[in-house]
């Protein structure tokens, strides 16, 4: 048995193909190739668009970051601020009872030799000394602007001016304490004003002897100290006005020592 083959067959003295003519077979092409043109073309257009679309979603979503990033920015230099603040507040008021200390003794010492007892032991011509006051320490989030940018001897010498003004309270306590001790000792005719004059000195002076030893090596460490601070404390107030207007501008508040002498 025979097997029968179909075979395509092309009549080439014909213009038809699968019983289309040339013609028909040109726009069928035509319009295919439009088509897949078309198809093409939108499909560029929309990758296109959706790259947009994806960029314009990253630059919002980039200054979105930036806006964020400044705030934060911003708000980290307003904090770093306000303790820089606080530092120059916490070293003015150490540099205030320094001096309040100091006129204090010069005062009695003045008021001590207007009665001629300029010979006269520390103790027996300074009788107390008002207005001792126990500050805090500097804070560390008060010494970190300063930290964070290299100061590292101004706040080496913040530190050192806090502990040494603590020890010049402690002496000024200890020496309120002891010298009211002696008071109870010191008959009434022998005091004006809280000093000690002249009238029966001697027998008085036995009775002051256990304290007069404390009393003589605090008040010369106080003199010394409070005087050694004073010009310390008036340096490291004008040195943090000026580092702190190099941080935060020329707002940054100054204390004027000078000033302070007017």
């Amino acid at each position: 048995m025979e097997t029968l083959v179909p075979v395509l067959v092309w009549d080439t003295g014909s213009t038809e193909f699968l019983g289309l003519a040339a013609s028909d077979w040109v726009a069928v092409g035509s319009g295919l190739g439009g088509a897949l043109l078309g198809s093409l073309v939108a499909g560029i257009i929309a990758a296109w668009l959706q790259v947009k679309a994806a960029d314009h979603a990253h630059r919002l979503q980039m200054a979105a970051i930036d806006h964020s990033s400044k705030q934060h920015e911003i708000a980290r230099i307003a904090a770093a601020r306000d303790n820089a603040v606080r530092l120059m507040m916490r070293a003015s008021q150490i540099l205030v009872h320094i001096r309040a200390t100091v006129d204090s003794l010069h005062r009695q010492l003045e008021n001590a030799n207007r009665y001629g007892l300029t010979g006269h032991p520390m103790w027996a011509r300074v009788p107390g000394i008002v207005g001792s006051t126990r500050l805090q320490l500097f804070e560390v989030d008060e010494l970190a602007p300063f930290l964070e940018a290299h100061e590292f001897a101004l706040v080496s010498r913040c530190v050192e001016l806090g502990l040494q003004h603590e020890v010049l309270v402690a002496s000024i306590d200890q020496y309120n304490r002891v010298r009211a001790k002696m008071k109870d000792l010191i008959p009434p005719d022998a005091l004006e004003d809280g000093t000690l004059f002249d009238s029966d000195k001697e027998k008085v002076l036995a009775r002051l002897v256990p304290y007069t030893a404390e009393l003589n090596a605090l008040m010369a460490q106080i003199k010394h100290r409070s005087e050694t601070q004073l010009s310390r404390a008036r340096e490291l107030n004008v040195l943090i006005g000026e580092r702190g207007e190099k941080l935060f501008g020329p707002g940054f508040p100054h204390v004027n020592p000078a000033e302070m002498d007017a």
